[in-house]
């Protein structure tokens, strides 16, 4: 069993989804007085950014106005790039830059004011949450309580205020 987070490549493995989650573009606090110039994903360009490179195209966002669909992308100019979103949300944390990380990553520090959502009015990608395995036609009782467990939470998770 393992658990996926992201978009599921196709392939012979089973799966079950088990919620699912928002890209947020967020900043460290520290950078609050240059976010109040930021109007549109276009203002973002000149900004540095953190990108994480386990993305497909992690220069490439694409933004959607949540009023009305309108649509931007954007190439973002990385002046750093890692492969693992907790580390990149310390950074973040440390002032380092601009970047987008997952939802259930940075609620609670959205909410301590420690990092920023930013654009707020825009949305990107959502992905989801998945629990993976290998075919088979009888599986043992203890994966199944694991996916059940994992569902519950999730589902807890959902139904909890939005804090973003």
């Amino acid at each position: 069993l393992a658990v996926r987070v992201g978009w599921l490549q196709d392939s012979s493995l089973q799966t079950r989804t088990m919620g699912s989650f928002r890209e947020l573009l967020v900043v460290g606090a520290q950078f609050a007085e240059a976010v109040t110039s930021i109007k549109d994903p276009r203002d973002l360009e000149n900004f540095p950014w953190i990108v994480n490179t386990t993305n497909n195209d992690p220069l490439h966002r694409t933004f959607l106005r949540l009023s009305d669909g309108e649509r931007r992308d954007i190439r973002a100019h990385a002046t750093c790039m890692m492969d693992a979103a907790p580390a990149i949300r310390q950074a973040i944390i440390g002032g380092a830059s601009f970047t987008v990380l997952p939802d259930f990553l940075v609620a609670a520090d959205i909410a301590a004011g420690r990092i920023l959502h930013v654009l707020p009015e825009w949305g990107l990608r959502t992905g989801g949450i998945y629990a993976v395995f290998p075919p088979a036609r009888y599986r043992a009782p203890k994966v199944r309580a694991f996916v059940d467990v994992l569902l519950a939470f999730e589902k807890s998770r959902q139904r909890r205020p939005q804090t973003v």
